[in-house]
């Protein structure tokens, strides 16, 4: 394991028996598998607000816009509530949070724990 993080004080980087690895991409993690020469980064979840309208445009403009720069920023601060579904079961809400923060720390350990298995 290596240490830093913000959200839990740690990253955890679990390697296989084949020397496959897989982390939650944080900057201890991108830093490591960005020197490896080959990685794969995968969307585990997704955070949207819980709010239908809110939805529909956040999901317009990060299409149009993207994951990164000051439009994704700002979607970022809405009020909530916000609601968390796995990537696989993008329509089964699996936790809901007034403040994005918590769904974020919820996301993250729950990943940690599914890594850790």
């Amino acid at each position: 394991m290596c240490q830093n993080d913000l959200m839990s004080n740690q990253t955890v980087i679990v390697v296989d028996y084949d020397g496959s690895a897989a982390a939650i991409a944080d900057q201890v993690s991108m830093r490591y598998f960005g020197q490896s020469g080959h990685s794969v980064k995968r969307r585990a979840s997704h955070i949207l607000p819980k709010n239908k309208t809110k939805r529909k445009a956040f999901v317009l403009l990060r299409r149009m816009f993207g994951d990164d720069g000051l439009v994704a920023n700002w979607t970022r601060t809405w009020k909530g509530p916000w609601k968390v579904s796995w990537a696989e079961q993008p329509n089964k809400v699996v936790f809901t949070h007034k403040r994005r923060s918590q769904c974020l720390y919820w996301e993250k350990k729950e990943l940690e724990n599914k890594l850790a298995r």
